[in-house]
């Protein structure tokens, strides 16, 4: 049998399986989807893939969007008071993160002057489709003006 395209078959769930490699990163998704990392790429590029992989991809994708929570971020007065300004790693909201979500390795930017959108890191896996209050918390935080706790949502995958 001729293989059929990614393009083809994963053609709207193409651009769907890109934002859960940006938003989920590229093991996650590719073990969620039972494909090698190698894989990925092919299917977001269209290029041939066996008909089996990509239907199960498709399968695949579907639950892994399921599976995708909100989860809310407390940023307490202790954040704030542990937290150090200009420093990525040590934000208040970093801090909260860590805490809210047992990880160790979480930064936290404004987005400064680049394109005004806050990001967080989770172990490399970027997250910056976050509210204006994360932004402008992060940026007064770090300008050293009074800050106060606030909470904000997350995407996560448990």
């Amino acid at each position: 049998m001729q293989p059929i395209t990614a393009q083809v078959l994963l053609d709207p769930d193409r651009r769907r399986l890109a934002e859960a490699i940006e938003r989920h990163g590229e093991r996650t998704v590719a073990e969620a989807l039972g494909v090698s990392r190698l894989t990925l790429p092919r299917l977001i590029a269209g290029l041939r893939c066996r008909p089996a992989i990509v239907e199960i991809a498709r399968q695949r994708l579907e639950s892994l969007e399921v599976e995708t929570l909100t989860r809310t971020i407390q940023v307490t007065a202790a954040d704030i008071k542990a937290g150090i300004p200009c420093n990525e790693d040590s934000c208040p909201v970093a801090l909260a993160v860590k805490r809210e979500l047992s990880v160790s390795n979480v930064q936290a930017f404004d987005g400064g002057d680049i394109d005004g959108r806050a990001r967080i890191f989770v172990d490399s896996v970027e997250f910056d489709d976050l509210s204006q209050d994360v932004r402008e918390f992060i940026r007064a935080f770090d300008l050293q003006q009074p800050v106060e706790p606030f909470s904000f949502e997350l995407p996560w995958t448990e």
